[in-house]
């Protein structure tokens, strides 16, 4: 049975392949290019969906930008705003962004990839034409905001925005009205040596309830470590942290099955491995 799945599955995947070259096929000079890629990551989605089923998402609403830019107003910088658009809604934003030409920020658009949409019988293009208008107009759609790494680098922009220097990108949803720019995390970020990246690693082992697994988690610290110089760190099994532990570099700590590690008040951990029992008591 597996293995016939598995036959039809390859066919049904030839013949969208088959599809989308002769849709490609009619895409006008300018849009071979951005087409060749959005079929690519279609073909990929497509694979994806026959191997598993999943639910189906609701995306948010786009909203229109902010009149100012808290950020280059406060600090005298210039940081960008980047809006993800669909074709649907390109032309739409582009009339709209007119009125924010004064502001001191600076507004680039890109699109998300345009997927045609498929029979539910065949598994096939609905689609006859590259063309958006009349019957075709709704036999594309784009495919949401996980979408975004993709068509950000098919679009060009992101090559455009490293070579103008930038190296850090802040991601929200624009209807999300509690994202902020932590400059916190931000400055953690940079201050990491040699370009290394925050490694952590927690490994849940008990089958019970998730919220009471985070409770248990917060449980464990009596204040958040220092971790500004670390590298990588490896906790598992039952690990205590007292208050203004100070982790860096590489640190591994590891519970035996049925011993506990309580990593005393002010201790200060860098490169080392902790394992076994250690118990620090009240007296």
């Amino acid at each position: 049975m597996a293995q016939f799945q598995e036959v039809i599955r390859q066919e049904l995947e030839n013949s969208m392949k088959q599809d989308l070259e002769r849709l490609q096929a009619t895409a006008c000079k300018a849009e071979a290019e951005i087409t060749r890629k959005d079929f690519e990551g279609f073909m990929k989605l497509f694979h994806r969906f026959l191997q598993e089923k999943g639910p189906s998402v609701d995306w948010g609403k786009i909203q229109r930008p902010p009149e100012d830019s808290h950020l280059n107003k406060t600090y005298n910088t210039d940081v960008p705003l980047v809006l993800m658009n669909s074709f649907n809604t390109d032309e739409d934003t582009d009339k709209i962004l007119q009125k924010y030409t004064h502001c001191r920020v600076k507004i680039h658009t890109f699109n998300q990839s345009r997927y045609p949409r498929i029979n539910k019988e065949s598994l096939l293009p609905i689609a006859k034409d590259m063309s958006k208008m009349g019957d075709n107009a709704d036999t594309w759609y784009p495919p949401g905001h996980g979408d975004i790494y993709a068509s950000f680098y098919n679009s060009g922009l992101l090559d455009k925005l490293i070579a103008e220097g930038k190296e850090y990108i802040f991601v929200s949803n624009i209807d999300n009205l509690g994202a902020t720019v932590d400059l916190y995390i931000l400055n953690h970020l940079m201050s990491q040596p040699n370009g290394k990246r925050c490694e952590f690693v927690m490994e849940v082992t008990d089958k019970t309830r998730a919220d009471v697994k985070v409770q248990d988690f917060l449980m464990r610290f009596e204040s958040i470590p220092d971790m500004l110089e670390l590298d990588h760190l490896t906790v598992s099994g039952d690990v205590t942290f007292g208050k203004n532990v100070c982790l860096k570099g590489t640190v591994i700590i590891i519970a035996n099955h049925g011993d506990r590690i309580d990593i005393p008040a002010g201790a200060v951990l860098e490169n080392k491995i902790v394992s076994g029992n250690l118990r620090i008591l009240d007296h």
